[in-house]
């Protein structure tokens, strides 16, 4: 179900790559910053 999933994003990606990628970077950096400040917020808790 899942890798299903991952390929059918990969190749939608493909397709829109040049206006996307961009996009997608800056969400994976705020998703990881996310992530990191939600751990730092779950050890100081």
């Amino acid at each position: 179900m899942l890798p299903t999933i991952i390929v059918r994003l990969f190749t939608f990606l493909l397709y829109l790559k040049p206006l996307v990628s961009d996009i997608i970077l800056m969400l994976f950096i705020f998703l990881l910053i996310f992530i990191f400040i939600a751990l730092i917020l779950g050890t100081i808790i």
